[in-house]
């Protein structure tokens, strides 16, 4: 599990806008999603500011030089800087309990999810479009046009930095499948606990669900609707939309539409 370090904003950093705090993300990303869906919970004013990926990691280290890291999500609370969902969900009393299960939802789950839709966006060029539009309107111009011009290219960039190959989506399903079907006993007791406690609240298990699945479970309003499956992804799709993770997924996106999310302003790079 990542685990980083909260810094105190460089002097002069102090004045935001209108009070608000600021949240930076990446257009798509399923961290920062789950960072902007927990602020949502628990009702923190907030500004998301949407970054171009690339040019954002000048502009980090412009803003915050002492950051270790250029990952995001990056939340500005006006006292502190914290950087990673992780970090933020602590932050926000969303306490690890399950650390093995996070773990492996960090470091197996998540990364399978994004394999899997880069390797369907690799093989259609309408989706792939629609998609890296998505993720780097933020841009600068140049990059824009690159992305525009060789999009089913970029998706599969994305994919080869994530390890997979755009011949590997069937491959790449089935091994989802296994990996959240590990978690089955635990995402029973977590449904379980919602549907029999008087106020619900998410789980920090079950918001990681949510967000980290959401490129393959596409709920609707998300960044990942455009998901593209072909033929040979559909029965292992199937497969994994009747697992228990899945179900406790789809729970946590039902509590999304009480939380309205805070809009995103774009910044380009």
């Amino acid at each position: 599990m990542r685990v980083w370090r909260a810094l105190r904003p460089m002097s002069g950093q102090h004045d935001l806008h209108g009070g608000i705090s600021r949240l930076y993300v990446l257009n798509g990303s399923h961290f920062c999603e789950l960072a902007r869906w927990a602020l949502a919970l628990r009702a923190v004013p907030l500004q998301v500011v949407v970054l171009s990926p690339g040019p954002h990691i000048l502009q980090l280290r412009r803003q915050w030089p002492q950051l270790r890291s250029s990952r995001l999500p990056v939340w500005h609370t006006g006292d502190a800087v914290l950087q990673g969902s992780d970090q933020i969900l602590t932050h926000l009393g969303f306490p690890v309990q399950q650390a093995a299960a996070e773990a492996l939802l960090n470091g197996h789950i998540g990364p399978l999810a994004r394999q899997a839709f880069y390797a369907g966006l690799s093989n259609n060029a309408v989706a792939a479009k629609a998609w890296m539009q998505h993720a780097y309107a933020p841009g600068p111009n140049w990059l824009a046009a690159a992305v525009h011009c060789a999009p089913r290219w970029a998706a599969a960039a994305l994919l080869r930095r994530e390890g997979g190959r755009p011949a590997d989506l069937s491959r790449l399903m089935h091994r989802l499948v296994k990996a959240c079907a590990s978690l089955s006993p635990l995402a029973e007791a977590e449904q379980a606990a919602l549907a029999t406690s008087a106020s619900p609240m998410l789980s920090r298990v079950a918001l990681m669900a949510g967000a980290l699945l959401g490129p393959v479970l596409a709920p609707a309003p998300a960044p990942w609707q455009l998901a593209p499956w072909s033929s040979d992804a559909l029965a292992p799709l199937a497969d994994l939309q009747r697992l228990p993770l899945l179900q406790l997924a789809r729970a946590a996106w039902q509590t999304r539409s009480a939380a309205p999310l805070a809009p995103r302003a774009r910044v380009r790079g």
